[in-house]
């Protein structure tokens, strides 16, 4: 898959492990899931499921920061970040860093 995302827990200085991840294209003025991932050990996500084809157009990452944050005891600020972004070419590779704590988060992106 060419989309990645990396989440760090930035109160906790770590990666944040087992954000769930919702991907979704725009379609006109709906969105459409397109997958749901989960971060990994190192923060990251780069295995969607159900796994699918890059096509080009506008695309979120929305992050369920409430559970993560809850797990760990504490209520978030920022239950949900969104992150929208552009595909222009489908076999570039995407990467979306995210830096979160229960009160802000920060993201960029690559291509």
């Amino acid at each position: 898959m060419n989309i990645a995302v990396n989440v760090l827990d930035c109160l906790h200085g770590h990666a944040a492990t087992g954000v769930v991840v919702r991907l979704a294209r725009a379609d006109g003025k709906d969105w459409l899931d397109v997958a749901v991932g989960r971060t990994d050990e190192n923060g990251r996500v780069t295995v969607w499921k159900p796994e699918f084809i890059i096509q080009r157009g506008v695309y979120r990452a929305e992050l369920n920061l409430d559970a993560y944050f809850t797990a760990l005891g504490i209520s978030p600020f920022i239950p949900t970040a969104i992150v929208s972004f552009r595909v222009l070419d489908p076999v570039a590779a995407y990467n979306i860093f995210l830096s979160v704590t229960p009160v802000f988060c920060a993201a960029s992106i690559s291509a």
